[in-house]
């Protein structure tokens, strides 16, 4: 599953797109609600700072996957 869909299902997880900007906004990690509407629906990608502040707010990091023999 690819960084931007794993985040676009996190952020839907989280509940309404609305609650997850509040709470997003609360913090340091904020993020525009237009640019999170976009996001969820796959209308618009994201920058790679919004993806940062998305990560950081989920407590998400990459894990390199070892390759299959």
């Amino acid at each position: 599953m690819a960084l931007s869909d794993q985040l676009r299902q996190a952020c839907i997880d989280y509940g309404t797109t609305y609650r997850l900007w509040k709470d997003i906004s609360a913090t340091e990690h904020a993020v525009a609600l237009a640019q999170l509407q976009r996001f969820i629906a796959n209308q618009r990608s994201i920058h790679i700072t919004t993806a940062d502040r998305l990560s950081e707010f989920f407590g998400l990091h990459l894990v390199k996957r070892r390759k299959r023999k």
